[in-house]
């Protein structure tokens, strides 16, 4: 296979494989290909710092490099395999008119590319996997299929992970009583006065929290507009499941969206976001999709995801394989946070 034809493989997947997502849409359009095996993270702080003050005849000072910081980090790596057999090419397929007289082998390639679009559309899910929890935790905790584990951990300020206690002004969310606003705001200024921190426009939570957060005393006062000077309007009826829902604004600005979201991980349903946390999030976070070296003598070139086939006898098979090296990493960690709220 040519190089052209490599490319040309790798958009076509991509242009069939359009899987929805939330985080990477919004937070992690970027794409950064490498042919190195770990990839430079560029975190970015930008301070609250005021311009210098030097004599005029003295040289001036350097203010990009103290606000900046680079981590070499080593990406996830991912193969998915899967067997097409020759039934696949003796079937019609779906949509198939008995007119376009489609070849036996005609069947077996689209079969492949088709599992290959599903390769992709598994990738994609990891990687917005990856965005929740970078966002939520700071960090990413990677499981690899023999339970060993690696850590890769962004340098969050440990102060933007917040665990409520039920201690006064820590109160749990599930008292309707509970000052939840008053916890937003010291929350925002916590994310603020962080290191290049700055405060959320959006906030994400599962449902066991909504089903609080929207009955809560507080937060419907917050939403009387009867009231001068309140501004802000939540859609509190039933959420649908398995998506993610914008639920309105809290205040001027603040986006509250629903993620009832799951994804499969070695067969275990799993909630893109966690039980009982709240993540906060700006949209100056700037996270980016980090893709390091595929390692396969036959690749040998930045990419995505690399993807290949070949043709075993006995039993006659093709098998459709497909390779990468994924890391989604946040620009700036202090522009995300979280709180525990449930006990």
């Amino acid at each position: 296979m040519s190089v052209f034809d490599r490319y040309e493989l790798a958009q076509y997947i991509e242009e069939q494989a359009q899987v929805p997502t939330f985080y990477l849409n919004r937070f992690a359009s970027a794409i950064v290909e490498s042919e190195d095996e770990e990839v430079l993270v560029e975190m970015k702080f930008a301070g609250k710092e005021v311009a210098p003050l030097v004599m005029p005849m003295e040289q001036g000072q350097v203010i990009y490099e103290r606000q900046t910081s680079s981590k070499k980090l080593t990406p996830a790596y991912t193969k998915m395999k899967d067997i097409i057999t020759p039934k696949h090419a003796m079937k019609r397929r779906v949509g198939e008119k008995v007119r376009d007289k489609v070849t036996p082998l005609q069947r077996l390639n689209a079969a492949t590319v088709d599992q290959f679009v599903t390769h992709d559309q598994r990738l994609t899910r990891l990687l917005e996997y990856m965005c929740s929890r970078a966002f939520t935790d700071g960090k990413i905790t990677l499981t690899y299929k023999d339970d060993r584990q690696a850590l890769v951990d962004f340098g969050r300020d440990a102060s933007l992970t917040v665990v409520l206690d039920d201690s006064a002004g820590n109160e749990f969310w599930s008292n309707e009583n509970t000052k939840i606003v008053d916890q937003i705001d010291t929350h925002m200024k916590r994310m603020s006065d962080a290191k290049g921190g700055v405060a959320a426009t959006d906030m994400v939570m599962p449902l066991d929290v909504w089903q609080h957060f929207k009955n809560n005393a507080q937060v419907k006062d917050t939403l009387n507009t009867d009231l001068a000077g309140q501004t802000g309007a939540l859609e509190r009826g039933v959420t649908m499941p398995d998506g993610i829902e914008l639920k309105g604004t809290l205040g001027n600005n603040l986006r509250v969206w629903v993620d009832t979201r799951t994804v499969s991980i070695k067969g275990v349903q799993t909630a893109l976001q966690q039980a009982k946390k709240v993540t906060f999030l700006s949209d100056a976070v700037e996270a980016t999709q980090y893709f390091g070296a595929i390692l396969d003598v036959e690749a040998m070139l930045a990419m995505r995801m690399y993807s290949k086939h070949w043709n075993e006898n006995s039993p006659s098979v093709r098998v459709a394989e497909s390779q990468s090296a994924p890391l989604v990493a946040p620009g700036n960690p202090n522009a995300t946070s979280s709180m525990t709220v449930l006990a």
